[in-house]
């Protein structure tokens, strides 16, 4: 009994290797998404490729895109099911010279979730507690002499200003409290400041643009690979996949999580 058991494990193994290895090829050749965009059209100046482009072309192949392509494609809806994964599933059969520019814009809107990673940051939030553009309907609202509509709306500011800081604390970005009534001059030291004792005790693990340009580089020199790739006479480089793999599975989502 015990040497069967010994037998059984490697096998086991292997095919959860495999399964788990299919993950990151479910759009190539062998999957039924034949109309998945493989044009590495970045490859002529990659350079000009912007931060948010290179996003789209490695999270379009995630396994999570996967997912929400299925999701989306089933016609089922499911309850609580991220918004940013089913909008990406939606939309990556497409690269990125494919989308439209409102589809652009709206995605670079959505990724503004994104935790801070491989040289992404999401735009810092400069000001918190500016509550001028919501003046003229406190006025109004102050002038009807409704109380309860009032604190109503002074609750819902002050919701707006808690999940403004909470989104700051959970995308690692730094908050600096400053008297406004400050000269200019002596509100930049002290933020400059700030921020240079903050990065004084981290350490660097990126090295922001070029490693997501190093990280497409991989991605067309895998893919060319593998489209070209005769599966009955050439085995598959593993050493490249392993690259590619862990490029696309590193990227994490507005969980926080990655693909596991």
């Amino acid at each position: 009994m015990t040497t069967r058991r010994r037998k059984a494990q490697p096998l086991v193994s292997q095919s959860k290797a495999r399964s788990d290895s299919k993950r990151f090829l479910w759009h190539f050749k062998d999957s039924p998404h034949k109309e998945f965009s493989h044009r590495h059209w970045w490859k002529d100046n990659p350079q000009a490729v912007s931060v948010e482009a290179a996003i789209w072309e490695i999270l379009r192949r995630h396994p999570r895109a996967h997912e929400g392509l299925e999701q989306v494609t089933s016609g089922i809806r499911r309850e609580g099911f991220p918004q940013l994964q089913a909008w990406v599933g939606f939309h990556c059969l497409l690269d990125w010279t494919e989308l439209s520019e409102s589809l652009k814009t709206d995605f670079i809107r959505r990724i503004q979730s994104l935790p801070p990673q491989h040289g992404w940051l999401p735009p810092p939030m400069t000001v918190l507690n500016d509550f001028r553009k919501w003046r003229a309907l406190l006025e109004r609202i102050k002038s009807r002499g409704d109380g309860p509509e009032l604190k109503k709306c002074e609750a819902t500011l002050r919701k707006f200003l808690v999940e403004a800081v909470e989104n700051c604390h959970d995308r690692g970005q730094l908050m600096v409290a400053i008297d406004v009534g400050a000269p200019i001059p002596a509100i930049t030291k002290a933020i400059t400041s700030a921020v240079e004792n903050f990065r004084g005790d981290q350490k660097p693990h990126d090295v922001g643009k070029n490693r997501i340009d190093d990280a497409l580089a991989v991605v067309s020199e895998f893919e060319k690979k593998e489209l070209s790739r005769d599966s009955r006479k050439t085995g598959r480089d593993d050493q490249l996949f392993a690259r590619y793999r862990r490029i696309i599975q590193s990227w994490r989502w507005p969980d926080g999580n990655a693909a596991s």
